[in-house]
């Protein structure tokens, strides 16, 4: 599983990513993305606006779709802007949903959680999944 959170990395128009790396600065484009053959499950980009990209013939092109290019079986994406303590919320609603189910059903189980906690769709419908849906754990004991 890889994630990228916001207080880790930037995005330059939906075409790069800066990431803060031992306090270094690593900017990879989507081009760069696309070529890192990842051997993941997941990917999790939970910042801001991280679904966005150029439209064309073939559907959106951004960073999502490069990490799925990259090898990624599955990319967690968000639409919109989100509250910082929502996502805090969701995410750890989230991955402890991910230990007994796929990422599609455990997004859609943590979005029913949140929705019953009273909160606005503004702060958990942003999230989407792209590609399979995919079990990312064995069970519990694989993701401590």
């Amino acid at each position: 599983m890889v994630r990228l959170m916001e207080e880790a990395w930037s995005l330059h128009r939906n075409k790069a990513i800066t990431m803060l790396k031992w306090q270094k600065r690593v900017t990879l484009s989507v081009e760069d993305i696309s070529n890192l053959g990842l051997q993941a499950n997941m990917v999790v980009l939970s910042a801001c606006h991280t679904a966005r990209g150029k439209i064309s013939s073939e559907g959106v092109l951004g960073l999502a779709r490069a990490f799925l290019m990259a090898g990624a079986k599955s990319v967690v994406t968000a639409l919109w802007a989100v509250n910082d303590d929502a996502t805090e919320k969701f995410m750890l609603k989230f991955y402890d949903n991910l230990s007994s189910e796929p990422v599609v059903n455990s997004l859609a189980t943590t979005m029913c959680e949140m929705k019953q906690e009273k909160f606005e769709v503004a702060q958990w419908g942003s999230f989407k999944v792209l590609g399979a849906n995919v079990k990312v754990f064995s069970n519990i004991s694989d993701h401590n």
